[in-house]
């Protein structure tokens, strides 16, 4: 993954990345670990994934 740049605008974080494979990358990896928390939290996760062609490399990662 190759991070360029982070910009913080109140509660946002933007991340920039050198291509929609690392953005893509990022993104899953970012998910799972969010996924895997609320698992040990909750025991369960319930969650609907978007399927286009924009998201081709979040679903991918």
């Amino acid at each position: 993954m190759s991070l360029v740049k982070t910009i913080k605008a109140d509660r946002l974080t933007v991340k920039i990345y050198d291509s929609r494979k690392a953005m893509g990358d990022a993104a899953a990896a970012d998910v799972a670990a969010k996924i895997k928390e609320i698992a040990n939290e909750k025991g369960e996760v319930y969650m609907i994934f978007a399927s286009a062609p924009s998201q081709n490399e979040f679903l991918a990662g």
